[in-house]
């Protein structure tokens, strides 16, 4: 059998793709997969914000036009870039072992994020990362910073930028060198990833019964329950990856606890709700987190950017 496996053309798609198809490969000795690299709105869109032209959807819109038309029969994503609400027709197949969830603080200023240490230029997109970096230290400014992560840190290396902050995941996954540069490893319940985040989600068609026997094998329980608890988080309040809202789980035995997070463009307000207990009530726990987040203004922060990622 042969399986046509979509992905992003970006060096940290392209990786993570060929990752799965080796799992693939060695759990079905007899498949054969091909990798098919598709050019995404998203990455056509370099020098304004996501949120201004469509969001992170972007990046997957492509590659659900792909499976509709059968072009491929199932797509690579990083988990964090798909929207909490899929596409008709489309499943999220498979969620493979996850790696780091945490954000890294990269720097040529020496100093962790919380330092007093005067004005930092923070390059950014990402309004989780620069609400969460304002409310520890008010005095970063921050600026637009696209590209893939070796055209990110190129910017800080060469003075554009005094610190970045990118998933720990990416850096891992690419080998990357962070020589000559200060980082600090950023605790997940403490400075919340975005949900999804070190996962890998593998989407195909909702009625390929073949295609999502073969992707069965490689999903994690674990990972997709992590991912599905901090997906439900997003999804309750607004479902757009490119929102100021973080969530974070983990999965220990028969117990799991989860983080939900909300946070003002400027740090100012930072909307925070936890909760934990028996996996069976791992749903609940994720409506109750949400909710408690909605009570404390949760919507009256995301409520504009919801209208603009519409």
């Amino acid at each position: 059998m042969k399986l046509k496996i979509g992905t992003r053309r970006s060096p940290l798609a392209l990786l993570q793709t060929d990752r799965v198809r080796r799992q693939l490969e060695r759990a079905h000795p007899q498949l054969s997969c091909e990798v098919v690299a598709i050019e995404t709105s998203g990455d056509r869109v370099r020098d304004r914000p996501l949120r201004e032209v469509g969001g992170k959807g972007l990046f997957v819109k492509e590659l659900d036009e792909a499976l509709r038309s059968a072009a491929i029969d199932c797509a690579v994503h990083s988990l964090k870039d798909v929207p909490s609400e899929l596409a008709a027709g489309i499943a999220l197949a498979a969620v493979p072992e996850r790696v780091e969830p945490h954000d890294l603080w990269i720097s040529t200023s020496r100093r962790p994020l919380g330092a007093d240490s005067g004005s930092i230029r923070l390059g950014t997109t990402s309004l989780r990362r620069a609400g969460q970096a304002r409310a520890r230290n008010p005095q970063l400014s921050i600026g637009l910073l696209r590209g893939n992560v070796e055209t990110r840190l190129a910017k800080v290396r060469a003075g554009d930028f005094d610190a970045t902050l990118l998933a720990a995941a990416g850096i891992a996954r690419l080998g990357v060198k962070l020589d000559a540069l200060f980082v600090e490893a950023l605790d997940p319940w403490s400075f919340v990833p975005a949900p999804g985040q070190g996962a890998l989600g593998i989407t195909a068609r909702i009625e390929d019964d073949d295609v999502l026997s073969l992707l069965a094998h490689i999903d994690d329980p674990v990972a997709a329950f992590e991912a599905k608890i901090e997906r439900a988080i997003a999804a309750r309040l607004g479902g757009a990856c490119d929102l100021p809202l973080g969530a974070f789980a983990r999965v220990e035995g028969r117990w799991v606890r989860a983080v939900g997070i909300v946070v003002s463009d400027d740090g100012a307000r930072l909307l925070r709700s936890e909760g934990e207990g028996n996996v069976t009530q791992a749903q609940a726990i994720a409506h109750a987190i949400a909710e408690a987040l909605i009570r404390d203004g949760a919507h009256e922060l995301l409520a504009p950017r919801s209208r603009e990622s519409t």
